[in-house]
């Protein structure tokens, strides 16, 4: 998965959803870690690993870029799927869009 050497996790938290829903906005703001953020889809192309410990438990925030559905059609999204086949996580944090709800949860 990646975490940083010498760091354990008590849970891996993938952060997923559509491009552009705020999922690396959230991801800066609970991480404290610098992440790049624009208005366009495709700015995350990598996952990064934010640690935050929270009640005495370390918890490993997993931003991932965008995704439409579980049938990648870019690299991007292929990161995202096999990090969700493979599951290395604990919950999965599904950000969406409010104004359109029911497009931005769907994962076909």
């Amino acid at each position: 998965m990646g975490v940083p050497e010498g760091r354990s996790c008590d849970y891996v938290i993938a952060v997923v959803g559509q491009p552009s829903v705020g999922k690396s906005t959230f991801f800066a703001h609970v991480t404290g870690e610098l992440v790049r953020v624009a208005n366009w889809p495709g700015t995350t192309v990598e996952q990064k690993i934010g640690i935050v410990t929270f009640e005495d438990k370390t918890l490993c925030l997993v931003d991932l870029p965008g995704i439409y559905g579980l049938s990648p059609t870019s690299p991007e999204e292929r990161i995202t799927k096999n990090f969700l086949v493979s599951g290395d996580w604990d919950v999965v944090l599904v950000l969406a869009d409010s104004l359109i709800l029911e497009r931005s949860i769907y994962l076909p």
